[in-house]
């Protein structure tokens, strides 16, 4: 548990970049929890693609990226990865959004956002407590996480402001945990 009063006992993050690597103290956990990361990104073209936050390793961590001018989350559990994509992105200013509603000790249910428009939908099948002691990126991913691009995959349009959310993961005995588990179980 983080200890009061420190960034991380936060629920709520904002970030304006540029900026560089933010330490592992100063970042969301992102294992344990729900999240949700919206981020304010600006593109004169849709060929314009790159990172747009990443935490953890090649080993184990969590990825949202534009490539072939779509939005793309990458979750990297020990060398497995689970990639939910989305439709056709529009150039010009949009908030992307990823939604991560994690079930306690089991599965989450991503679901990718255009502005209002869900436009892309997965189940990770196994997520761990801790995604990555380095810390997060935003405009870049220095660590390559992926093999999907190289790195640092810096994004060529602006990010203006990414803000992430999180709260508790959903219990099991929730009936959100149980509807997750059923779309696992038929990916």
């Amino acid at each position: 548990h983080p200890m009061p009063g420190t960034p991380r006992s936060r629920d709520k993050f904002v970030y304006r970049p540029p900026i560089d690597r933010i330490p592992i103290d100063g970042a969301p956990g992102f294992g344990a929890r729900s999240w949700t990361v919206r981020a304010d990104i600006s593109r004169d073209t849709t060929e314009q693609q790159g990172a747009i936050l990443a935490a953890g390793t090649v080993n184990n961590g969590l990825v949202a990226y534009v490539k072939d001018n779509r939005l793309v989350y990458d979750h990297n559990y020990f060398g497995t990865h689970t990639s939910v994509v989305s439709d056709e992105l529009p150039a010009g200013d949009l908030t992307l959004g990823i939604q991560f509603d994690r079930v306690r000790r089991g599965p989450a249910r991503v679901r990718l956002w255009a502005g209002d428009d869900l436009v892309g939908e997965g189940v990770v099948p196994r997520v761990s407590v801790m995604i990555s002691s380095i810390g997060m990126d935003i405009g870049r991913n220095p660590s390559g996480i992926c093999d999907d691009y190289e790195p640092p995959f810096e994004f060529e349009g602006e990010i203006r402001r990414v803000e992430i959310d999180t709260v508790r993961a959903i219990p099991i005995e929730d009936e959100r945990a149980a509807e997750i588990r059923t779309a696992l179980g038929s990916q």
